[in-house]
């Protein structure tokens, strides 16, 4: 049930020898922008179909992994 002002956020997500899970809502986009170095980043949130004339929030996930994994769900 979280919300966001205006259409577009970004958060930083960094793991070093452990794990982030971000869990987001069914009808934001996410983008991913992080890299893994022995570890990932991983984007499994269901893409939402665009609807005609409606406002689309995007989510901006940036930072590093390493030894670790940054994970997206809805």
């Amino acid at each position: 049930k979280a919300g966001m002002k205006g259409d577009q956020a970004i958060i930083a997500a960094n793991a070093i020898f452990g794990g982030v899970e971000l869990r987001v809502p069914e009808d934001w986009t996410v983008t991913i922008r992080g890299a893994g170095v022995f570890g990932g980043y991983s984007d499994e949130t269901r893409h939402p179909t665009p609807v005609a004339g409606a406002a689309r929030k995007e989510l901006i996930v940036r930072g590093g992994a390493v030894f670790g994994g940054v994970e997206v769900k809805n």
